[in-house]
């Protein structure tokens, strides 16, 4: 096997384990530019299409809807806890979209626990439940929806690929059941600004 097949083959492995990022690897990220159709192609025959957003910077297979081939790419159950990890992630990309939306939008693990905390009012055991977001963020970390600041091991930047994962009809979706779990149990969540005001008294 020559260099180029190799380059080729790491690139297909690359994607069969998920998301590829530009900023991870040139070389594996122009070779998908170049042979984006012949990849497509090779792809199809597996019941996968390439999808290349080239503003975000990052490629990904899916499994095509139509396809009759057993799944490769499975589709797993989110927990509660973590799809709300997800849904105030997504969130927070709308708000950024609608600011300046420059440079890039970087999250602390205290803001997550904060702002998750509201949602779990029987909370008990602070540690507990502090791990138990920080599984959330390692999971996060594996689907390349989040990676670490350098520098600070307690921030990280979301990635634009959480567009793709968590579309707008899914989060209207959730963000309707979520609001009914809310009335039905009485529990209000503040907003950013009243939290900080409580915080400052």
């Amino acid at each position: 096997m020559d260099k180029a097949d190799i380059l080729f083959s790491t690139t297909l492995i690359n994607l069969l384990q998920g998301v590829v990022r530009k900023e991870d690897n040139a070389e594996i990220w122009n070779t998908i530019r170049s042979q984006q159709f012949r990849i497509d192609e090779y792809m199809e025959k597996i019941g996968l299409s390439l999808v290349i957003d080239d503003e975000g910077g990052f490629a990904f297979l899916k499994q095509r809807d139509d396809d009759v081939l057993p799944h490769l790419v499975k589709k797993q159950p989110l927990t509660f806890r973590m799809s709300l990890f997800l849904a105030l992630l997504r969130n927070e990309i709308n708000e950024y979209d609608s600011g300046s939306g420059e440079g890039a939008l970087v999250i602390r693990e205290e803001e997550m626990v904060r702002r998750m905390k509201p949602y779990f009012p029987d909370v008990s055991d602070e540690v507990k439940f502090t791990n138990s977001i920080d599984r959330c963020f390692s999971k996060a970390l594996e689907m390349k929806i989040l990676v670490p600041v350098k520098d600070n091991e307690y921030e990280y930047e979301v990635q634009p690929v959480l567009r793709r994962f968590i579309d707008a009809e899914w989060l209207s979706e959730f963000n309707r059941q979520l609001d009914k779990y809310m009335e039905e149990n009485g529990l209000t969540v503040k907003k950013e600004e009243e939290a900080k005001e409580d915080e400052s008294v």
